[in-house]
């Protein structure tokens, strides 16, 4: 695989690319390859850069954290999420989050990958297909730690040595 980028910041630049991304483009097609172009613009108001991997790494440990040892009360149920496989619980919390972030109604936080539910045309089952997390740029994912954080306590979960690292070095990188 051949990856290609290029910062574009002057009109100038514009034609060079395109003719270089061209001929790149029919060479890969005459080997008989495909190629994905994209272009990312960082001025646009729901603009939201790939979360990074130390992101990734920290919501999954404190996913992790939360599954092993919360327990969630509300009137009428205890949710013992070590009861759940951890592909379970991630898709649970996610859900939660995503119904939450639903309920506030803030115009600044955007799932990019709504929750969808449809009724089976064979079996007459509503099928939920849960938003994937790899397609949450950094500031909700920002979002989605603190949400898992004051969760996770609320919970009562026991964070791992990682977690807590990973959280504290987190916060301290948002300053």
């Amino acid at each position: 695989m051949a990856r290609a980028e290029k910062i574009i910041e002057a009109d100038v630049q514009i034609d060079p690319f395109v003719v270089k991304l061209i001929a790149w483009g029919r060479t890969a097609i005459a080997k008989g390859k495909s190629f994905k172009v994209f272009a990312v613009t960082d001025d646009e108001p729901d603009f939201d850069p790939p979360k990074s991997d130390i992101q990734r790494e920290k919501f999954h440990a404190m996913i992790g954290d939360i599954q092993e040892t919360g327990v969630i009360v509300m009137p009428g149920r205890k949710i013992i999420l070590k009861n759940y496989s951890p592909e379970k619980c991630k898709a649970m919390l996610v859900m939660w989050f995503c119904n939450e972030i639903k309920e506030l109604n803030d115009e600044k936080i955007k799932i990019p990958n709504p929750p969808q539910s449809f009724d089976c045309p064979l079996t007459g089952e509503t099928i939920t297909i849960r938003p994937s997390t790899i397609k949450w740029g950094k500031k909700l994912t920002r979002v989605f730690v603190e949400w898992l954080y004051a969760t996770g306590a609320m919970a009562g979960v026991k964070w791992s040595e990682e977690a807590i690292e990973a959280y504290q070095s987190y916060k301290e990188a948002q300053q």
